[in-house]
Parts: structure tokens; sequence; C-alpha cells
């Protein structure tokens, strides 16, 4: 996936985990940047007349640059001119509010508009937002990350590759065989031992 560690990047998303009460949360020294451009919309709000829900969008933003993301629009600056431009994914979302507890329904789409992903987050309580926040920024980052590794595979499946066949005074080996995607043949499996 371009190159990045997945140990920093685990910790770059999961930050807080195995810290105890009181105990200062871990600093971001030293870890990678994690290579991603990602655009957050206003959050679409719903509830009862009068009660207010709090700014997820904004949270979320936040969130993202606090794990390490490279590049966050936030709701306030992606409306603007160019906004999208270079961005590998926009997150919208909506926020339920019904009396304390809430219900975040956060989808992640592609650079080319396609909804690719969808996160659902229960909140008990004004208490619990932070840490689903937390948690949703990671399953956001995880998901950005796979969609640009599935792009990568489509792009490099398409390129004709040097490597695709041994040189000619080479003897046959594995680089020789059908690529990995296409199915086995039952044929060319061993016979079991009777």
């Amino acid at each position: 996936m371009r190159g990045r560690d997945f140990v920093s990047i685990l910790l770059c998303i999961f930050p807080l985990a195995g810290v105890s009460a009181g105990a200062e949360p871990p600093t971001r020294e030293g870890l990678a940047e994690i290579e991603l451009a990602l655009g957050v919309a206003p959050f679409e709000t719903r509830g009862p007349p009068g009660v207010a829900a709090p700014d997820v969008a904004a949270l979320l933003a936040a969130r993202l640059v606090a794990d390490g993301v490279r590049r966050v629009v936030g709701p306030d600056d992606l409306a603007g001119p160019g906004a999208t431009d270079g961005l590998d994914g926009v997150v919208r979302g909506r926020t339920t509010r019904l009396g304390e507890a809430m219900s975040l329904d956060v989808r992640l789409q592609d650079r080319n508009g396609e909804f690719v992903a969808t996160f659902v987050e229960e909140v008990a309580g004004p208490e619990a937002l932070d840490g689903a926040v937390v948690g949703l920024a990671a399953r956001i980052v995880i998901g950005a990350l796979q969609l640009g590794a599935e792009s990568e595979k489509r792009v490099s499946a398409t390129a004709p590759s040097v490597a695709a066949s041994p040189p000619a005074a080479a003897a046959p080996s594995v680089a020789a065989s059908p690529p990995a995607a296409a199915a086995p043949s039952v044929a060319a499996s061993p016979p079991a031992a009777a």
C-alpha cells in the first residue's frame, strides 16, 4: 500500500489504546504521516426541535488531523473553490439525536463521487462522543487506505509489466505461471496420495 508502515498507521489510528485513566496519552513523535487526503463535509443533523446536536463533522476532521492524516479539508473549507482537488475521499454524514443518545451515520465517497463505505456509531450520551469519534476516524482511515490499495491494484493490473515474463536464458520459474488473480486449475494439482 504505497510503502506504508502498518505499525505506524495502527499506532496513529489507535493512539489511546492501552492508556489507563489519568495517564498521559502517547505522542505522535516519530510516527509516520498517513498518506491520505480527506475532506469532511458538514453533517446533516436530525432530532427533536430545539435539541442541539454537536458538530461531529468538525470533531471528526480534528481527529483525522490528530491521527496524522496528511491533508484534511474540514467542513468550513470544503465548499471553497478547488477544495476537493487531490482528495482521496470525502466523508459525509448525519447525526441523529434522540434524547441523550445519538446515532452517527457516516459514508465515505471516493474521488469519483461514489459511496464506497458506510460506518454507523451508536453513542449512549455526550460523555461517549469522543470515543465514538476516535473509533469512526480509525474506521474511515482504514476504509480509505483499503480504497487506495484497491485503486492501485486496478491500475497495476492494467499497466504492462516488464517483469511479467522471464528472460530468454532463464529457466522457467514461478514468475512464468499465470497471474495470481486467475482461478487455479484442478488439473494442475498434484494427485492426492492414497
